[in-house]
């Protein structure tokens, strides 16, 4: 299958962060050798993925542009955004399961995280100091606050302001970037499981970096929507948002399963988001919802009933008070 990657962001951004989603996904084509490559003109491609959805807001950039009119049949999109666009086909980051509509979506992983760089394979288990740990922004869902609750001599919890991370990021912090990475390592390092609870949207980017390091990821996010593609039952631990305080009994008692499932997590990773692998699995997610005859490309419905909605209005707004400043 041929694919054409296009970004609806200009190549001159001054944020890096808008471009991240097209940077990774280029690289992992050309690092990538299997049977999906990229096509260079949407005319020949089988499937045309916007890999953002643009400046415009809810979607409305992908909906004005001439590919997606022109060729809408093979069209998809690619949406790490809260909340997601989802009156579209495509992949979805932060769609919840009551949004989850097979004929349209697939879950995905964070792009980004699979480019970055100073990870490492974490020590040998059996020298760990935690049963569980947890580092991150408390201040982004209300659960995260029930986690504090949960600080013991098995466990090591540490709040990092989101605005710390942010403003990191936004700004190509490459420093601050590195000691937030290396501390968070450390602490995987000293774990055998890791706490993943929802933040602002049912999905965590931390869910990712514990499989690249080994570790047995532990979901908290009723609304979490798995990504295509590894088989999460395998490595992954669910806990349901109101058994917060149940989290050291569960674990204590997979405590013997931690090495083999955390050996599962990094196979998962490499099979599925690493640099050579995600560009073939994304191409593969897109293919497994075009080969159901069923599906649309675009339900206006959706986006109609979006428009109308108080939170439409508010976007709207925001971009048209923002645009004339």
């Amino acid at each position: 299958m041929k694919i054409f990657l296009l970004t609806l962001w200009s190549d001159n951004h001054p944020d890096s962060w808008c471009l991240g989603n097209m940077n990774a996904l280029q690289s992992s084509a050309l690092a990538s050798h299997g049977l999906h490559t990229v096509a260079h003109d949407p005319k020949d491609a089988d499937i045309i993925l916007f890999v953002d959805c643009g400046p415009l807001p809810l979607g409305l950039s992908v909906l004005l542009h001439p590919f997606f009119r022109q060729y809408r049949s093979k069209c998809f999109v690619y949406d790490d955004r809260f909340p997601s666009s989802s009156w579209f086909r495509g992949l979805f980051v932060s769609l919840e399961s009551g949004q989850y509509n097979p004929l349209f979506h697939r879950g995905a992983s964070y792009f980004r995280s699979s480019t970055e760089s100073g990870w490492c394979r974490p020590s040998c288990y059996g020298k760990e100091q935690y049963l569980f740990s947890f580092c991150g922004a408390i201040e982004t869902h209300p659960l995260r606050l029930e986690l504090l609750k949960l600080a013991s001599d098995q466990s090591f919890i540490v709040d990092v302001p989101r605005s710390v991370t942010q403003t990191a990021f936004v700004n190509g912090d490459k420093d601050t970037i590195e000691s937030l990475h290396r501390n968070f390592r450390y602490i995987c390092q000293q774990s055998l499981f890791v706490l993943c609870p929802r933040g602002l949207s049912a999905s965590s980017q931390r869910l990712y970096e514990v499989m690249r390091m080994g570790r047995v990821p532990v979901v908290i996010s009723d609304g979490w929507v798995p990504p295509y593609g590894p088989q999460w039952e395998q490595f992954v631990v669910r806990v349901r948002e109101d058994q917060i305080d149940a989290i050291p009994s569960i674990l204590e008692e997979l405590r013997p399963a931690a090495s083999e499932m955390g050996g599962k997590a990094r196979k998962a990773w490499d099979d599925f988001f690493a640099l050579e692998s995600l560009f073939q699995n994304t191409v593969e997610a897109c293919l497994d919802i075009l080969n159901d005859n069923r599906n649309r490309a675009f339900c206006l419905r959706s986006f109609l009933l979006k428009l109308i909605s108080k939170e439409g209005i508010k976007s709207l707004t925001r971009y048209s008070l923002k645009s004339l400043l």
